[in-house]
């Protein structure tokens, strides 16, 4: 059964069961695409095995991890972290780590219920850029995620100092915006809610580039006549379509991303890829900093199918959006 409500397969990590016949669990979620799962303190009710009280705790790869509750009540975990240098890692308030080792007390009465646990590009959900960087990289012009326990209401995001817009929130995931002047190198992003507030070092680096997708694989393009592209409708070789990413970067005078790059589409030529012409490049009208709209020609030697689509940047450094992003092309 799903004590965490998710649909995947949940880690079982310890169980422990007090002279009182309280059953409390140490799971993990699943991964999926977002970051990295999380730890949760369970806390059972022995008569009708339904969740009664549960926590987030820390992130454990579920190797070796282990429970135990003092006289006090207060539950102590240990076990090995997913990413010792993952800022978002250290959930508990009162977890250290030892190596990659962490150790956490946990106090259910406590009711700390403020934990971000992740935050990742809001297109592709990764955390860091391919090529070098910090743990958790932004670039100006980029939607990102904060997911975690207890966000709402009303929260509140800077990053050095400067407070961003926040596109949408809920309980479990907050959507924010990096304005496109924010200058780059190292910062700080804080979350706050209320009295809770949380910080974490952040490399705000040139471009960070996703593809916005529909299911996770599938880009979100609109056909040259208007059409969602879909496998029910694909785009011809010499069309145009409107690929919606983001994080490619400041913008400018005219309006334009002012970090040159090539859109490139799987083709049946010996690299295997072929550059797409670019017609228009900006924020995509109608939305939000940070969602950009890339008009681009599908070149005559694409593969017909469902060939993969991938943004490169060349300057200031190589960087590329996620591997795995695909487009119906008619044959």
């Amino acid at each position: 059964m799903s004590y965490l409500g998710t649909t995947g397969n949940e880690t079982g990590m310890g169980a422990l069961l007090d002279a009182a016949g309280r059953l409390t669990l140490l799971e993990g979620a699943p991964g999926g695409n977002v970051c990295r799962p999380a730890s949760f303190l369970i806390a059972v009710d022995p008569a009708t095995g339904q969740v009664a009280d549960r926590e987030g705790v820390l992130n454990l790869t579920g190797l070796n991890a282990t429970l135990a509750v003092d006289p006090s009540g207060v539950f102590h975990t240990a076990g090995l972290s997913g990413s010792p240098g993952d800022p978002f890692a250290v959930t508990a308030k009162d977890a250290a780590y030892f190596g990659t080792v962490m150790l956490a007390r946990v106090d259910l009465a406590r009711r700390d219920e403020f934990v971000p646990w992740c935050a990742a590009n809001a297109a592709s959900y990764t955390q860091q850029r391919r090529y070098g960087g910090a743990p958790f990289s932004v670039a100006p012009g980029e939607i990102f995620s904060v997911f975690g326990v207890g966000l709402t209401p009303a929260p509140q995001l800077s990053l050095g100092g400067r407070p961003l817009p926040v596109l949408y929130a809920a309980d479990g995931q907050i959507n924010a915006a990096v304005p496109y002047d924010v200058p780059t190198g190292n910062s700080t992003l804080t979350i706050a809610r209320g009295a809770y507030a949380a910080s974490y070092p952040v490399e705000v680096a040139a471009v960070f580039p996703g593809i916005f997708t529909l299911d996770g694989t599938h880009a979100a393009v609109i056909n040259q006549d208007g059409t969602v592209n879909s496998a029910a409708n694909p785009a011809p070789r010499g069309s145009i379509i409107a690929v919606y990413a983001t994080g490619l970067g400041p913008l400018d005078t005219a309006g334009y991303p002012a970090t040159g790059f090539q859109l490139f589409i799987e083709a049946d030529t010996g690299s295997n890829a072929a550059g797409m012409e670019i017609l228009y490049a900006g924020q995509a009208p109608g939305l939000p900093v940070g969602a950009y709209q890339v008009n681009a020609r599908i070149p005559a030697p694409a593969k017909a199918g469902e060939p993969l689509l991938r943004f490169a940047f060349s300057a200031p450094w190589f960087e590329l959006s996620q591997d795995t992003v695909r487009i119906f092309v008619a044959p």
